[in-house]
């Protein structure tokens, strides 16, 4: 297999949710080094590089093949853009290892995720899709069984389609995981947003499409993988 890939972990020090989420462990392994651990076993991987604002963090990869890309604060906040890291990681590989062509990111909040998964995720993209990832069945629908609140505690549907009586008959949705993103880098470098372009996604088992947010999606995910 040939390889056409440089694998990139993007780990902010700081977390909303959870205080060092990424470096919290789930049996003695972290969530950074985990992704970290998956990225070493993917044989079309060229290069991988760890992106943070964290020394922490960075102290990860310490005996690691890893390049570690230091991050600027301003693109490690909590309301800043995912895309904006990705730019400005691509931009400091190319200055550094010339140009490349593909892109893989393997998120630390998605430790469920099998090897296969993001080897299947980065098979999909092709000259068809600008970028792929994985997907999972929706537990609500938007066109059922899912509303929206206004003032005065009104509730109303978010789609007022009155086709569907029965929630088995409306429209199959997913929802989007972080088990992994690939993309062609020169997609990333022009884009606004991620989703703009034409995006492949992967249907990802719901007990592998855990996405680490809470400190109840820690307990659920050690459950899962001690089981």
């Amino acid at each position: 297999m040939s390889k056409d890939f440089y694998a990139f972990i993007f780990a902010r020090g700081g977390s909303k949710g959870i205080t060092k989420k990424n470096l919290r462990k789930i049996n003695g392994i972290s969530l950074v080094r985990r992704s970290i651990d998956l990225a070493l076993q993917l044989d079309n991987v060229l290069k991988i590089f760890l992106s943070t604002d964290s020394q922490e963090i960075a102290n990860e990869v310490n005996s690691l093949d890893v390049e570690v890309i230091k991050r600027p604060y301003e693109l490690a906040k909590d309301e800043t853009s995912e895309i904006l890291a990705w730019k400005h990681a691509i931009n400091v590989v190319e200055e550094k290892f010339g140009s490349f062509d593909k892109f893989v990111s393997i998120p630390p909040t998605s430790p469920l995720r099998s090897l296969e998964d993001v080897k299947n995720i980065m098979f999909l993209l092709n000259a068809k899709f600008d970028l792929t990832l994985g997907i999972t069945k929706s537990k609500r629908n938007p066109w059922f069984n899912m509303v929206k609140k206004s003032e005065g505690n009104q509730v109303t549907k978010i789609f007022n389609d009155k086709s569907f009586s029965r929630r088995q008959d409306a429209p199959l949705t997913f929802d989007l995981t972080t088990v992994a993103y690939a993309a062609h880098t020169s997609y990333v470098i022009n884009s606004k947003n991620l989703l703009d372009g034409v995006i492949g996604g992967l249907e990802i088992p719901e007990e592998r499409s855990l996405d680490i947010d809470t400190e109840i999606d820690l307990k659920m995910a050690e459950f899962f993988l001690n089981q």
